[in-house]
């Protein structure tokens, strides 16, 4: 269970310095995140825990997935169809790979330090670990949401403009990409003067 990951992964001491919530906040790919406050600083944090077993289970579905697909007529070896799921496993294995997302999360910050369009969580090192990531918990609206629907044209049109930018840059500029661009993984920082709305980015698992 994901509480029985948690008590294994954190030490008690450190465990104790924390108050999770049981319900859990959101789904990950590959994980559930649960908003937990440290006790001593009143700070607010997303413990993204992942799903016991998934990172032994990729291999094992991967290898299920290319029988049936062959099997079934679907496709053929011919079509680098190894080619696509050796990617997809490299993919995977970055998802589960929680140290190594801490990693690329500071990279990103370092990239958009001087972009105030967009804001990235920061990350706990003292509450992650291998199947944990701790992030600040940094709240938005959702970009179909009323809330951002209803901004003012122009408004909605920085934060668009905001969006095309960083994604071109990703490719010409940065020599990075955010690979699982999907809008669960953006926020909107609405600001209440209307002076800066902000892009909030999480999840980056799958930075290539």
């Amino acid at each position: 269970s994901i509480a029985a990951t948690v008590t294994q992964e954190l030490a008690p001491e450190i465990l104790a310095e924390l108050y999770i919530e049981q319900k859990p906040y959101a789904a990950a790919s590959l994980g559930q995140v649960h908003r937990a406050t440290i006790k001593s600083t009143g700070e607010r944090i997303c413990l993204k825990v992942q799903y016991p077993g998934v990172d032994k289970a990729i291999a094992t579905d991967l290898a299920a997935l290319r029988k049936i697909l062959l099997g079934a007529g679907f496709v053929t070896k011919q079509a680098g169809f190894d080619e696509v799921l050796t990617e997809v496993r490299e993919m995977l294995e970055m998802e589960v790979d929680y140290v190594k997302e801490r990693e690329t999360t500071r990279q990103y910050t370092e990239l958009l330090k001087n972009d105030p369009r967009i804001v990235i969580p920061k990350v706990f090192d003292r509450y992650s670990t291998g199947r944990i990531l701790a992030t600040q918990y940094l709240p938005g609206a959702k970009i179909e949401s009323d809330e951002v629907q209803s901004l003012s044209q122009d408004r909605r049109n920085q934060l668009a403009l905001a969006m095309v930018d960083h994604y071109l840059k990703e490719f010409f500029v940065f020599k990075h990409v955010q690979t699982d661009p999907h809008f669960g993984n953006y926020a909107i920082a609405i600001d209440p003067e209307g002076k800066q709305d902000r892009l909030i980015m999480y999840d980056f698992g799958a930075l290539r």
